[in-house]
């Protein structure tokens, strides 16, 4: 509890939330396959248009990043409290180029 609050991680959950949902929703934009970003701080759904979700999780694995999926349609994302700007972007990149095949 002390960490949660003291270290700022409730803040920075809220802050980086905000932050991974504006760049999903930019991806949404630009591809097809995204049906709907939804989600609240840093636990985030990503519903696809296809079952693909399996498909990309493990790509996404593959390139280093651990995500989940839900049933067929949907990536489920959870990243630590602790995770930066960078972090997020780095995945937005990762996401940018799985989505590609899509």
């Amino acid at each position: 509890m002390d960490a949660l609050i003291n270290d700022g991680l409730v803040e920075n959950s809220a802050k980086m939330g905000d932050y991974f949902m504006k760049r999903l929703s930019e991806l949404a934009e630009k591809y097809s396959i995204i049906q709907d970003v939804r989600g609240k701080g840093l636990m985030i759904g990503i519903q696809l248009s296809t079952d693909a979700a399996v498909e990309i999780r493990n790509k996404c694995f593959d390139k280093g990043y651990l995500v989940g999926s839900v049933g067929k349609n949907i990536i489920r994302m959870l990243p630590p409290l602790i995770v930066t700007e960078q972090d997020i972007d780095g995945m937005i990149d990762t996401l940018d180029s799985v989505f590609q095949a899509y």
